[in-house]
């Protein structure tokens, strides 16, 4: 197939199916920029198997799979990946993916306890379970009792409050 011809078809897959790409990762409980994130390597991952997918007689659903593997690829890879704790100067960062030390700080204070008082004792556990120990789909499922898109959706709520409650700390 003809390099020009092979790009102009992926450009159109490209412009078709970014946007129902990016709802089936979100759906999958990924947030807008780890969704974006995916959905470009799905379209990385295209244009390096152009001649498969250019090939394959149902190029969407090809995209979908790519999706699809490139998610179980992510979550396989969060599982193994080891904790890392924050330095000592570092800010605390929910995005950071690192375990929120249960230590004491220059006052007295443990950090979880603070936290854990911004938020309520149950939104920090939630935040915790979604963000820090990334407990799968079918854990947040069965430990909260709903969906777990709800429990990613509501960990970012809480996210925002932290962030506010350590900024008016601070």
């Amino acid at each position: 197939m003809e390099t020009d011809n092979g790009t102009e078809l992926i450009a159109e897959l490209y412009s078709e199916m970014f946007a129902k790409l990016l709802r089936l990762a979100r759906t999958a409980g990924y947030g807008e920029d780890d969704a974006y994130e995916l959905v470009q390597d799905t379209f990385c991952v295209a244009v390096q198997n152009a001649e498969r997918l250019l090939a394959s007689g149902n190029r969407e659903g090809w995209l979908v799979n790519t999706l699809k593997n490139l998610i179980k690829n992510d979550r396989r890879s969060r599982a193994k990946a080891p904790m890392i704790l924050p330095a000592v100067d570092d800010r605390f960062d929910p995005d950071g993916g690192g375990i929120v030390p249960a230590s004491t700080d220059d006052y007295g204070f443990e950090l979880d306890d603070l936290l854990s008082r911004a938020v309520g004792e149950k939104d920090y556990a939630l935040f915790k379970d979604v963000r820090v120990y990334k407990l799968s789909d079918e854990e947040l499922e069965a430990k909260y009792g709903t969906k777990a898109a709800n429990c990613r959706n509501r960990a970012v709520r809480i996210k925002k409050k932290l962030l506010k409650a350590l900024k008016n700390f601070s």
